[in-house]
């Protein structure tokens, strides 16, 4: 008989679902009763848990009172992988083709929400940067070029704000590099963002519309943005017909928010989580205690402060002058 599913660490809430989840996967239409034995919780407490995983959609129970893990939520698990995939694949590919900073770029409520990649040779990092403003990007006016006019009247009725580049700050301004965009097929930016920075956009089309935009950017002298632009549109559109085929998990194109992913592949790991790819292989850093042992070290006992506890004080104060002792905590 196998070992029971038990929650491996601290019995937390999150540690039994998953227990749960894992024994119904792992067996055909388990019983209430098995599942519980396999997962070593009392029925009571297993019944509980099922029934708000069944009520979540991700476990269904059966008309015979068995559980298997839902077939609606098991699309969305495995396409949520292949998204992500390869996106980061056309991203890191494009970065080394170029050599320069790639950034992956979705819808956001307040801009452009971006994956993305350090250019150049050799290691490369993948993590979520913040989210940026669309009217001062490329990728933001890549994605605004062809975006519904309900989105592009939505961001031209607020004010747009000025950073310390070029910045467009009129919504005529923008409107006529909106139509520059969509004559060229990709947007530009010069030292509207940063004063130092530039980048060059082309938007990822979907079935319905634009969904993202690839960018390639760089700081200090831009080099011949015409002899990078066709890599820039092959991956671009290469990524799209690879992202179609999940047509779920991509923006609706219509609808009040036309441009929202129902699961935003730029924003779906912790804002500090990065994924290291060297030489084709992917590393996660470690979590838990080896975390916290090599993310933060103390501070050695000679850079502390040195203090006397409060009774030798006193019998300080007894004795004759000598020379101090150094105490360390």
């Amino acid at each position: 008989m196998s070992e029971p599913y038990r929650p491996a660490g601290p019995p937390t809430v999150t540690a039994r679902v998953a227990a749960i989840v894992l024994a119904v996967a792992a067996r055909t239409h388990p019983s209430m009763t098995e599942v519980a034995h396999m997962v070593g919780l009392p029925i009571s407490t297993t019944h509980r848990l099922l029934s708000g995983l069944v009520a979540g959609r991700l476990v269904e129970r059966t008309t015979q009172g068995r559980y298997q893990l839902d077939p609606s939520a098991l699309p969305t698990w495995s396409g949520s992988a292949a998204l992500r995939a390869h996106i980061s694949a056309a991203v890191v590919d494009l970065a080394d083709i170029t050599g320069l900073h790639v950034r992956f770029g979705v819808w956001h409520e307040q801009g452009v929400s971006c994956l993305d990649c350090s250019g150049g040779r050799g290691r490369k990092v993948l993590t979520r940067s913040e989210v940026l403003p669309a009217h001062a990007t490329a990728a933001g006016k890549a994605l605004l070029a062809f975006a519904p006019e309900t989105e592009v009247h939505r961001i031209l009725a607020r004010r747009l704000p000025a950073r310390p580049g070029r910045t467009i700050t009129t919504s005529e301004a923008l409107r006529e590099t909106l139509a520059t965009v969509r004559l060229r097929g990709v947007a530009v930016a010069h030292g509207e963002r940063r004063a130092d920075e530039w980048a060059v956009a082309a938007p990822v089309f979907g079935p319905t519309g634009v969904i993202a935009a690839l960018e390639m950017a760089g700081t200090g002298f831009s080099p011949n943005v015409k002899a990078q632009t066709p890599a820039l549109l092959y991956a671009a559109r290469a990524l799209g017909r690879r992202l179609a085929d999940q047509p779920a998990l991509l923006p609706p194109g219509t609808g009040i928010h036309p441009l929202r992913w129902p699961v935003d592949p730029a924003s779906s790991a912790p804002a500090d989580d990065t994924c290291a790819i060297t030489s084709g292989r992917t590393t996660i850093p470690p979590t838990g205690q080896d975390s916290a042992r090599k993310g933060s070290r103390p501070r050695p006992a000679a850079s502390l402060p040195r203090t006397r506890p409060p009774a030798a004080r006193a019998d300080r104060q007894s004795r004759p002058l000598r020379k101090e002792p150094t105490w360390e905590t």
